[in-house]
């Protein structure tokens, strides 16, 4: 899954200027955010253009009842696109920009986090999709949700699922105005192993409440942390 990720500034706006928009003045680096939380995301509502909208992160689709809200899901499994989420592929696709996301080691005593950021250290697109719910008495809310799909050897010692990272290029094939299914398929396979790294974290990420640069302070890397590659 993926619950938690890293956007810094520079990140942000080196992605919304690929699709010729300007970034939020507002937004200062974030290095742990969390679901609830009202996220930069870059989407097409309209054919041949696209826009930066803040979204809450965590999806109440449409066809939920407005006076019993869902749980909001964080993640959509990609693999379910072409089933319960048709309309969502069709014309609601979105991308989370983001420099690196965690994910947590079960070690039997604790839960050891980890930070994974392309080895390259460009941002990179997390591919994602969006709805409008109507809520009670005519409120509207609009949230999203981050895709997942399998992990790729470097992350599968970790969890058994992983976000659907797009690069630059794959994040304007996402927002094609038109995506043929079988398009979608091939960008939503895992990374390849060797464009991502895995760097063991302290705990402060653990803990919500922390959202500066100390969350990727790295940990110790004793024996019992490495993953084996």
């Amino acid at each position: 899954m993926c619950g938690r990720y890293v956007l810094k500034r520079e990140d942000l706006e080196a992605l919304v200027k690929q699709f010729g928009l300007r970034s939020l003045e507002e937004f200062h680096s974030r290095y742990n955010i969390a679901p609830t939380s009202l996220v930069p995301l870059i989407r097409k509502r309209e054919p041949g253009r696209a826009e930066l909208a803040g979204v809450r992160w965590g999806l109440i689709p449409a066809w939920t009842k407005p006076d019993a809200p869902a749980k909001p899901l964080v993640n959509v499994r990609a693999e379910t696109l072409l089933t319960r989420f048709r309309g969502a592929l069709r014309s609601r696709r979105c991308i989370l920009p983001a420099s690196g996301f965690y994910e947590w080691q079960d070690l039997g005593s604790h839960k050891q986090p980890w930070y994974f950021a392309p080895a390259d250290g460009q941002p990179f697109g997390l591919a994602g999709v969006w709805d409008t719910w109507h809520g009670p008495a005519g409120t509207e809310l609009e949230t999203c949700a981050v895709l997942t799909t399998t992990p790729n050897q470097v992350l599968a010692r970790v969890h058994d699922r992983m976000p659907v990272m797009l690069t630059p290029d794959q994040c304007s094939r996402w927002l094609e105005d038109e995506l043929d299914p079988a398009a979608a398929q091939e960008l939503l396979a895992p990374t390849a192993d060797a464009w991502l790294t895995a760097t063991p974290v302290g705990p402060a990420v653990s803990s919500v409440r922390n959202d500066g640069p100390e969350c990727l302070t790295p940990a110790p890397p004793p024996d019992q942390l490495s993953l084996g590659l």
